[in-house]
């Protein structure tokens, strides 16, 4: 894996809920061929009937699931170009008790607290704005 900082300004985006969307994208536009190899499978049975000539249908599916699935992830390309942005921001506390004649001090805690916040883009939320 690749640290955040190595990759400078692209280490600060959300890889991998952009990169689930795009898989995602594609996966469900590509369920789509399956229906498609069904109905054609009825329309013209002489050549992609799945009982007969297994191998035309099944070509005929991945030729429809991977075409399906493209367009379907250019779809989300185009909503989503960009993963959004993270900022992150730590804050350290360091808590020291000083002892007294009869009692020793205690060792210093580190209080250590991250506060991971996504940045979006104003563009890309779906309500409408509201009239009033």
């Amino acid at each position: 894996m690749i640290a955040p900082t190595s990759l400078g300004k692209f280490g600060s985006l959300d890889w991998s809920d952009w990169a689930y969307g795009l898989i995602s994208g594609f996966i469900s536009g590509g369920a789509a061929a399956v229906v498609s190899g069904v109905v054609v499978a009825f329309k013209d049975p002489d050549h992609f009937n799945p009982a007969l000539k297994f191998a035309n249908f099944i070509e005929l599916v991945g030729v429809v699931f991977f075409a399906s699935g493209i367009i379907a992830a250019m779809n989300y390309l185009h909503s989503k170009p960009l993963p959004a942005m993270i900022q992150t921001e730590t804050t350290v506390k360091r808590i020291e008790v000083e002892g007294t004649e009869t009692k020793p001090a205690p060792p210093a805690q580190t209080i250590t607290t991250v506060k991971e916040t996504k940045i979006t883009p104003a563009a890309s939320t779906t309500e409408p704005p509201k009239e009033g």
